[in-house]
This record gives structure tokens, sequence and C-alpha cells, in this order.
């Protein structure tokens, strides 16, 4: 959210191949991240929780040009009913140059509906990491994408 640049190198320095920054910063900061990754030849993805006017959000990021934007779902908002489609739809509505990502509320029995959608990239945590068995669920959401 604030010295971006730096946050972002030194994720690069120990190992990172991308990293995020919050849609809710500064476009300064964001832009100094974009910056910055691109100067390693890394990728940044700006994560969109939190933001309520996705469309207009969106928009402003495809023009500042990360590698990715995505939508995010957070727990507390998925405890209420909340689930990524409609926000990640208002997102690939509204961005031309930037590629897609999608997080939150993603389970085995949720999974082929999002990669239906078509996203870039889909990030997947308590979706494995709260199942019983981590690998399997893991191996069953690995199995809906598309092999290519």
């Amino acid at each position: 959210m604030d010295v971006a640049s730096y946050e972002v190198e030194q994720a690069y320095k120990y190992g990172a191949d991308i990293t995020t920054i919050l849609a809710a910063a500064e476009d300064q900061s964001i832009k100094d991240a974009v910056g910055a990754a691109k100067k390693a030849g890394k990728e940044l993805l700006v994560d969109m929780i939190g933001i309520h006017d996705v469309a207009k959000r969106a928009q402003e990021l495809d023009a500042i040009g990360p590698d990715y934007i995505g939508t995010h779902t957070g727990y507390d908002l998925q405890a209420l009913g909340e689930t990524p489609f409609e926000t990640f739809n208002i997102l690939k509505d509204n961005v031309t140059k930037t590629k897609t990502a999608v997080a939150g509320g993603i389970k085995v029995n949720t999974a082929q509906r999002i990669i239906d959608e078509g996203p870039d990239v889909l990030i997947v945590g308590g979706g494995i990491s709260t199942t019983d068995d981590p690998a399997e669920s893991a191996r069953q959401i690995k199995a809906l994408m598309p092999k290519d």
C-alpha cells in the first residue's frame, strides 16, 4: 500500500516471480509497483479485495498496466453468501489489456463454474487448505483446468 517499489523489489530479491498490491493503494504506488516488476522482469497482480466500484477501478488499473488484475472474495463476505462470479464478470467486462485472476470461494464443487468464465489465473486457498485431504482437493481442481 506504500513504498511499493521497495516492497516488490524485496519480494523479487527473495525469490518471488509475482507479487501483489492492493487496488485500494494510491495510483502512484501501483505505478511504482508496475515499474519495479517490469524492471525485475517479473509480474505484478493488483488485488481488488475491498473495492466497491469494480468496473471503474478495473478500467483505471487497466490503463496503469499491471500484468494481472484479480477479484478476491474474502472469507468475511463468503460467510455472507458472496461468491466471486459476479465480480469476476464485471472485471472481465472492464479490462482490455490486462490478464485476469480470481480468488476467494473457489472449491472443488465451484471451480468448474469459474474456470468456464476464463480467468488467466485461478487462485485457490481455503478450497484446498481447509479440506480433509488438501492434496486430493488440489488434484480435483487441477483436473478441471484446460490442458493447454
